[in-house]
């Protein structure tokens, strides 16, 4: 099973994104001594109306049984049956996984890819790894756009992270007071008009 993981910056008292209602897609091909043999879809994100079970309005369904053979992939999870093609999230949640599953024929290679910029506009990090907890698999997903699965790994994780850090809302960041930044403060800074103003630092009653 895949489980896909975005983890994004680790700083708790950063702001979120503004980017619900986003999704993502994750390309899935077996190959054969290189030639492509099958190709799915898989779709995942997140929507202020998300949950983790089926959400049939935001054109989720579950997907048939298992085939005998061949390429089959699926997001899964408790309430989620035999699996998923879509699976959107609560954006209400700083972070979020999304578990996937993989079946092959024996002799197939797996590539996964998707579109590291677009998730870089949406998340400040995102991992790939097998579901051991990247035993075998670790990818960062915004600095590269695709990941050869080895055959050992029938599952692996997206952690997704909807926190994006932004040093001028930090403290202990410089940034945080300099202009434009929270901590700011423009009558205690000689290049602002106001230092020079009644209450600020500069403000001399005699000049």
């Amino acid at each position: 099973m895949f489980v896909i993981c975005l983890i994004c910056a680790t700083k708790p008292t950063i702001a979120q994104t503004s980017a619900s209602n986003w999704l993502a897609d994750l390309h899935v091909e077996e190959y054969a001594g290189g030639t492509l043999q099958a190709s799915r879809l898989l779709i995942f994100g997140v929507a202020p109306e998300g949950s983790d079970g089926i959400d049939e309005h935001l054109g989720e369904s579950e997907l048939p049984p298992d085939p005998p053979g061949g390429l089959h992939a699926a997001f899964i999870g408790e309430g989620l049956g035999n699996g998923l093609s879509k699976d959107i999230r609560s954006d209400e949640e700083t972070s979020l996984t999304f578990s996937v599953k993989l079946l092959r024929d024996n002799a197939g290679e797996i590539l996964l890819s998707w579109d590291p910029a677009w998730l870089s506009s949406q998340v400040s990090a995102a991992s790939l790894e097998d579901a051991a907890g990247g035993a075998v698999l670790v990818v960062d997903m915004l600095a590269t756009g695709n990941a050869e699965i080895p055959a050992l790994v029938n599952e692996v994780r997206i952690l997704v992270n909807l926190q994006t850090y932004d040093p001028q809302q930090d403290p202990d960041a410089p940034e945080f007071y300099q202009p434009g930044g929270c901590g700011y403060d423009p009558y205690q800074d000689p290049d602002a008009p106001e230092f020079y103003q009644p209450g600020s630092g500069g403000y001399d009653p005699y000049q």
